[in-house]
């Protein structure tokens, strides 16, 4: 199972760029769950997460997709496969994308989930 949720900051977004991006975005199945965008003052606040029965590499491409087409871009979104005991963190900031090693929720198991039938936590 792959599960992602994150938000994107793009403060130069203009209205009738961010449907055509968007719609790019969904015409090129770059997103796969739910992409929430608001829009207030030219300052565009992207949610999104979801929860997939496999990996979806998709979700890089679409985060590198905004930081190219938006320099001043900042955000981050958090992913985990459910067969790794690790979850990894995406972030854009000025536009530059970075994939590293999530130190808030991993390992897994330990941090978030208890050992397989260690209930003592519980």
């Amino acid at each position: 199972m792959h599960e992602f949720q994150g938000w994107i900051v793009m403060p130069s977004a203009e209205q009738r760029e961010l449907e055509s991006l968007l719609q790019d975005i969904v015409r090129e199945g770059l997103v796969e769950g739910f992409v929430t965008p608001r829009l207030n003052a030219n300052h565009c606040v992207m949610h999104i997460s979801g929860l997939r029965n496999h990996l979806f590499p998709g979700l890089f491409t679409f985060c590198q997709r905004i930081a190219e087409d938006y320099p001043d871009a900042y955000g981050a979104v958090h992913s985990t496969d459910h067969e790794s005991d690790e979850f990894t963190v995406i972030t854009i900031v000025r536009g530059r994308l970075r994939q590293r090693d999530d130190p808030w929720f991993s390992p897994r198991i330990t941090t978030i989930e208890d050992p397989a039938g260690d209930e003592s936590q519980a």
